[in-house]
């Protein structure tokens, strides 16, 4: 269990983190198994903390091999954030020109999530901004979708699940709707925001499982 402070936490740390590094717009290659809880949601909303574009990496390109590599090739990324546990078996195979740092919920590239959190600095970012571009190896899901896109296809999800749809089928949609690596995040701090007003900092945040 990780409550909704801990989390943003995580992700102003790797959102200070990142905007020390590369400039706002850059896309941000995610070698975290998509929808395995605080970790992955950390880094994506530290992406989105930073203005920048999230690009998660589908699990089976996690092993390596050539679907790694075809992932690195089309998403060209300026920094990638990897799970402690995948950072050696993926840091070979990228260019060697994009910034690379471990991160979980303890630390990010060896700092601290407390001591980076403290200089984040928030920035402004527009809905017409892209936010997440998801790889799949079929290339069929790889044009950018934008802030205002994320949350219409949000919007459909959490009203597919106030009428019952289980979780497979909220699972279909999400493909459908092109967040099929990262609704699970996503909706369930979309629903802690959509029932009573703001989430309280210390409400606990129910991670994907």
């Amino acid at each position: 269990m990780i409550t909704y402070g801990a989390l943003d936490l995580r992700a102003r740390a790797v959102a200070a983190f990142l905007g020390a590094v590369v400039p706002p717009g850059s896309r941000v290659l995610l070698a975290h198994v998509p929808g395995s809880g605080a970790d992955f949601a950390g880094a994506l909303f530290g992406c989105w903390y930073a203005g920048m574009t999230a690009v998660p990496l589908p699990a089976g390109a996690l092993a390596g091999g050539a679907q790694l590599r075809d992932a690195v090739r089309r998403a060209a990324p300026e920094a990638v954030l990897a799970a402690p546990a995948l950072a050696a078996v993926v840091r070979h195979r990228f260019r060697g020109g994009e910034v690379f740092a471990a991160s979980d919920g303890s630390a990010v590239d060896g700092e601290p999530v407390g001591t980076l959190a403290r200089r984040w600095l928030p920035l402004g970012v527009l809905p017409s901004a892209d936010a997440l571009v998801c790889h799949t190896p079929e290339g069929d899901c790889e044009a950018p979708f934008t802030h205002a896109d994320v949350l219409r296809s949000l919007s459909v999800l959490a009203h597919a699940a106030r009428q019952g749809m289980d979780r497979e089928q909220t699972d279909w949609l999400a493909h459908v709707h092109g967040l099929g690596l990262v609704w699970e995040a996503l909706l369930a701090v979309h629903q802690g925001h959509g029932h009573g007003g703001p989430v309280r900092p210390a409400a606990p945040w129910w991670p994907p499982r």
